[in-house]
């Protein structure tokens, strides 16, 4: 197994490159999506908590694949912060077998 992804890093570093600076925008993406929701989710139980009525699911707007890739708990946060981690990997490790 190590062989194999030795050797398709050499023959592809750029792709490496490229697959890390993805992954690494996806996750900052993700973490800005979800500082937005939960100010947007705060707002929103204020509101409503004047009224008197129960506040409305603020991640129900979005598809289910999306909502499970928001971060809402501390261990989505880790999770998001592992794969921004492994994003910067895959970017290093491109870098260095160009290099090469």
């Amino acid at each position: 197994m190590r062989e194999w992804f030795f050797s398709l890093l050499m023959s592809y570093p750029g792709a490496f490159n490229l697959i890390g600076k993805a992954l690494f925008s996806l996750a900052g993406i993700l973490a800005l999506l979800g500082l937005r929701l939960d100010r947007l989710s705060g707002k929103l139980e204020r509101i409503f908590a004047r009224a008197g009525v129960s506040t409305p699911d603020a991640l129900a707007a979005f598809p289910w694949w999306l909502r499970m890739a928001i971060p809402e708990t501390i261990l989505g946060w880790i999770l998001l912060v592992a794969l921004a981690l492994l994003g910067i990997w895959f970017a290093l490790m491109g870098k260095r077998a160009k290099k090469l």
